[in-house]
């Protein structure tokens, strides 16, 4: 999935948003189209994408069991802040700049923000 991202964003980066294709992707990650769609869906969806979501809302149910709920997820995102920036320094600044060029992604990512904070 990694692999994919990185992909799209030198594509994107390279030829503009719009001008990139689900294909186009799929070729220069060396998967097929259909390999794309399944794992992501769309191009939003390759931008929005990280592995660091899902962890992040097992982290605070785990620590809920020893801190109040305030701490857990500020402990939780610190926590993953810490490992995002260690894994991720040069990804982060590529897909907020998409982010803040792009009307659709702005809004796909605020769906995604109000869909992490109601399962919190």
């Amino acid at each position: 999935m990694r692999r994919v991202q990185a992909a799209a964003l030198d594509l994107f980066e390279a030829r503009g948003y719009d001008a990139v294709t689900i294909e186009d992707i799929a070729r220069a990650a060396e998967v097929s189209a259909p390999t794309v769609y399944r794992n992501f869906g769309s191009k939003e969806r390759i931008v929005l994408w990280d592995e660091y979501d899902p962890s992040l809302l097992d982290d605070v149910a785990a620590r809920l069991a020893t801190a109040p709920p305030l701490a857990a997820v500020r402990d939780a995102l610190e926590a993953a802040l810490d490992r995002i920036y260690a894994d991720d320094r040069d990804r982060i600044p590529r897909r907020t700049r998409l982010l803040m060029r792009h009307p659709a992604l702005r809004a796909a990512s605020a769906g995604d923000q109000t869909g992490f904070r109601d399962a919190l």
